[in-house]
């Protein structure tokens, strides 16, 4: 994962943007830890044999020193910056949730709409039927009585018209706008149960679960 951190922190960024934000400095964090424990370790050398009298490049201590000091302040840039893109998770995780409560809305207008067309097609399609039942039957009260009849729509491989009937309803869910209002039914009832047991400690925890799942079990301490 590439850190990017500073620009997802300056920018309003989305939950996942900044979930894979905080995985990867999390992954920093360990290595700027091992590099300064290294620094420190090298400095604590070179002074314990200057205090025990041997003779050590002062240019060597300096640069040792440096190294300590570059190392702490990475360090401090980690967990400041960790902090902070932790506080950013949360409040990008509940705007998610506000964002999501309002396109519910818009998605239960679109499901009505879609609905009431098909509806329209179905009860046109109802009348052409019957037309063509009383066509058989003569009478309006046969055709009726016909297209009621149970099996009119259970249709087995051994059926006559079976080829006909099935044709038809293939062709007739090919052509069907996608998403359908039962895919867009499906959708609202998922989100309605998501908006409806929704807790932000949860959703924190996944979706750093996620991120975290892509890292090498060494990565992370």
């Amino acid at each position: 994962m590439k850190l990017n951190f500073l620009n997802v922190l300056n920018k309003k960024s989305a939950p996942e943007e900044i979930a894979e934000q905080v995985v990867a400095l999390e992954v920093k964090k360990v290595q700027c830890e091992k590099a300064r424990d290294e620094a420190k370790n090298s400095c604590k050398e070179m002074r314990g044999k200057t205090m025990c009298g041997e003779r050590v490049d002062p240019e060597a201590i300096k640069r040792a020193d440096k190294a300590y000091e570059e190392a702490v302040l990475d360090l401090e840039i980690v967990d400041d910056s960790l902090e902070e893109l932790n506080k950013q998770l949360y409040i990008a995780l509940e705007a998610y949730r506000e964002d999501e409560s309002k396109q519910i809305i818009n998605d239960r207008h679109k499901w009505a709409a879609e609905k009431e067309k098909l509806m329209r097609e179905v009860v046109r399609l109802k009348g052409r039927l019957l037309g063509m039942m009383i066509g058989i039957y003569r009478y309006e009260s046969e055709a009726v009585l016909q297209l009621q009849n149970p099996p009119s729509f259970n249709f087995s491989n051994t059926d006559p018209y079976f080829a006909e009937f099935t044709a038809e309803k293939d062709r007739a869910l090919a052509e069907l706008k996608k998403p359908t209002p039962a895919d867009l039914d499906n959708g609202i009832q998922h989100k309605d149960r998501w908006l409806l047991h929704f807790n932000i400690e949860d959703e924190y925890r996944d979706i750093l679960s996620k991120y975290r799942a892509k890292v090498p079990s060494s990565g992370i301490a």
